[in-house]
Formats: C-alpha cells, structure tokens, sequence
C-alpha cells in the first residue's frame, strides 16, 4: 500500500490526529475552525493526498494558500504544520517502504514551499440588515478596503457567531470598492448566524472563487431559485454597464410568492433594461401565514405573470433554449434537477453553467 492510499484508508484518525497535535501546539487556532472537531477541516487528506500524487502545480498551492488566508494563521504556524503533517505521515506510514516514505518527505517539502500564506483576511461591517421574509434576509456591509471578485464568483464568510463555521456566499452585486450585499435563506444554524447580523458585527471574508459568468457571445438564460438569484442579480447589474449586452431571460423562483424577494427590484431593473426579461414562478399559488412577505415579493400593479409549477417544468416548456448560454443557481437538488431537466429537453450539455 503506498503512502496516499495509508493515508486515504485512515483518513479519519489521521486527521483527528494532526488537528489534535496542531491545535495542542496552536490554541489559539482553535476558535478559527469549527467547533465540532468532526467538522475541522474535513477537506484535509483529500488535498494532502491530491498533492502528494500529482505533480506539483505551483499555481494551486499558491490558491490554496491565499484561501488559508481567512483564519490568518501566519507563515510559523504554516510551517508548524507542515511539520506535524511530516511526522503523523511517518507515524502512520511506519510500515511502508523506507524510499516511499522518503519520496513523500521530498514531495511535501516542495508543496510547503509554495504554500505561502501573506496578509491578513478581509473583513466587512454590517451597515444594513433587511428581512424579505421569515427565511430570506439580505445583509450589506462596507469594507475598508477593495472588495476584488468577479460578478458570480462566491466567497467563504464567517462572524463571531458561527463559531469557525464558514459559508460560501454569492455577492449580489458587482464588485464595488469595499461595498458588499449577500442574500441569505435560513436553512441551516450557520445561515441563522449570519442572518441574526446587526449594524456594526464584523464578517471575516475567504478569497473569491468559481467562474459563473456571460460571456457576451450568445443571448442568456438565467435559472435562479430563492437566493440563487445572488450571483445572477450581480451578473445583471455588471452586464448593465456594457454597451451592448445580450438578451437576458430570468426565470425567478421561490416556494411561496413572498420568498419572491427581490422581485419588484427584478422588475425596475427590467423596465429600463430591453434587454431584460423576468417570469416570477412559484410552486404554490399563496403563502402560508408564516412566511411574512414584504412590498419586495410584490410586483409592479397591472403585472401578474407569475407561473405556478416547478422551475425546470416553467423553463423546459419554452423549449431547449439550444441558442443561449445557460446559468442555473439555488439550493439543494433544484439545480441538478433542473440541469437534467434542460439537458432531457435538448439543451447542450456543454452551454450550461452552474
């Protein structure tokens, strides 16, 4: 058995057991990740094991070391890890070749140094909290530095109240100096957290990843549901300043027609955008007691097209959209099944992003 596949067969222990030797040298490191020990870096052996037997991409290591940049570890405690990495390696490779064993140590000393991690992760206070509904919240925030990402790209974010937990979100808007606007449905404890935000918490952002984007060559279709809308709502306000952007055909949907929650702003955007189009679809025609929409799930009066139906059964009627480039965004299993839904009525597999 080779040194990657030791350590992908014991993968568990191996990193419970790094994590406790780190964490025993670097207390204070405790309170970046999360705080359930089974939910620390869960990602570990996947990327050490990944690294170990591909060839070295400096380029990588470099990403991977400026996404390490939002618990700011400093580059000694970098090294103090590589450093535990090497022994917990040897403890549970004892068994192995010597020269495996050894060709990993070389491997590992060539990943770590690239892996060099500078500055100090960017933060954000919270000047604006809005609740769309009992589940949607948008939160804004002001930086004092430039916030540098691409319209559609995502960001690991986290605050004192999620406890090292982190969260990928999309910003809704184009990049903006320091200015930032997140939308956030409530279904999990670390969504709560941050949807429990106030004016003035401080929010601790991860670099910006992932490459949702228009590329301006083909008209677009855009399939949001709930705060899926996020990375679309920002590629819409980016493709505004452009000369001449492409049609744009955004099917919105939530559950209730109050988790519609950007809806009227969807319309004042498409009135002073021709290229622009919005069809609103639900999968219930009213909203129960509970979920306390507010004017901004409401259009516009004498506009009422909302759909009732799925996303993908609303999308896929129209056809196979075999001429547009496809951007898909929401939670859970709406996104493959919409994909598969396109995909079954025609779409180009290959024109779809999401």
């Amino acid at each position: 058995m080779s040194v990657v596949a030791t350590l992908r067969a014991k993968s568990p222990a191996f990193r419970r057991d790094v994590l406790r030797d780190f964490f025993s040298q670097h207390p204070h490191m405790r309170l970046k990740f999360a705080a359930n020990e089974d939910h620390a870096h869960t990602e570990l052996v996947f990327a050490l094991t990944y690294l170990l037997e591909n060839p070295t991409d400096p380029e990588l290591i470099r990403t991977l070391a400026r996404d390490h940049i939002k618990v700011s570890p400093g580059q000694e405690v970098v090294a103090d890890f590589f450093a535990i990495l090497h022994r917990q390696i040897h403890r549970y490779c004892a068994d192995l070749p010597y020269e495996e064993v050894r060709q990993a140590d070389l491997k590992l000393q060539e990943i770590a140094r690239h892996f060099v991690v500078e500055g100090a992760p960017a933060t954000a206070q919270v000047v604006e909290v809005l609740r769309r509904s009992r589940r949607i919240t948008v939160v804004r925030l002001m930086s004092e530095q430039d916030i540098v990402y691409h319209a559609g790209q995502f960001m690991a974010v986290s605050c004192e109240l999620t406890q090292g937990y982190w969260r990928n979100l999309y910003p809704a808007m184009p990049s903006s100096g320091g200015m930032l606007e997140f939308h956030l449905f409530d279904d999990d404890e670390i969504v709560h957290s941050l949807s429990m935000a106030r004016p003035g918490d401080i929010w601790t952002l991860g670099v910006p990843h992932g490459n949702l984007h228009v590329s301006g060559h083909n008209d677009v279709l855009m399939i949001a549901h709930a705060t899926g809308l996020a990375p679309m709502r920002a590629l819409i306000l980016d493709m505004m300043t452009r000369p001449e952007p492409p049609r744009v055909h955004l099917f919105f949907g939530a559950e209730f027609p109050g988790e519609l929650y950007d809806l009227r702003g969807l319309w004042e955007l498409a009135a002073i955008s021709p290229w622009l189009n919005v069809t609103p679809v639900t999968g219930l025609e009213s909203d129960p007691w509970w979920v306390r929409a507010s004017e901004h799930s409401q259009a516009p009066r004498g506009l009422h097209l909302q759909e009732v139906s799925s996303i993908a059964e609303a999308v896929t009627k129209w056809g196979a959209w075999a001429d547009r480039e496809v951007l898909v965004a929401g939670p859970g299993d709406m996104v493959p099944n919409t994909v598969a839904a396109l995909i079954a009525a025609g779409t180009p597999e290959e024109n779809i992003q999401f």
